[in-house]
């Protein structure tokens, strides 16, 4: 890992503590809530959207990792399922979280770790090639 990556994540991981712990927490007052994954309240629409995201990130990073000729592959190819399973529960609970109770904008927490995640990948995948 290069210099650039390791300053890149460093400012990334301030700016996310800032926005998410001083700007969103304190400054606004919206508080994160965590769901697990099989909560009883949630959509089933979501659970079977995560449900189908975990089976996929398992198939595809099997398929990328395992293969016969794995060890062509870029590390960023192998590496990118578990950014994208990442990216897409945070997405995919952060539009949950809207659909359902849009007057706590605790959504706005998953979405910006989404983001985050996304800013994430891109700066390994700049600072890799």
């Amino acid at each position: 890992m290069n210099t650039f990556t390791i300053v890149c994540l460093v400012s990334l991981l301030a700016i996310y503590l800032w926005l998410s712990e001083y700007y969103l927490k304190r400054h606004l007052g919206i508080r994160s809530k965590w769901t697990w994954m099989f909560a009883e309240d949630r959509y089933k629409i979501s659970m079977i959207t995560d449900i189908v995201l975990v089976v996929s990130f398992n198939y595809s990073f099997l398929s990328l990792n395992i293969d016969v000729n794995s060890e062509n592959n870029p590390i960023m190819m192998k590496v990118s399922p578990i950014f994208a399973l990442f990216f897409l529960q945070n997405l995919n609970q952060g539009i949950e979280e809207r659909l359902r109770n849009f007057n706590d904008k605790a959504y706005y927490h998953q979405f910006l770790g989404s983001f985050m995640i996304g800013l994430s990948y891109l700066i390994f995948l700049i600072g890799h090639s």
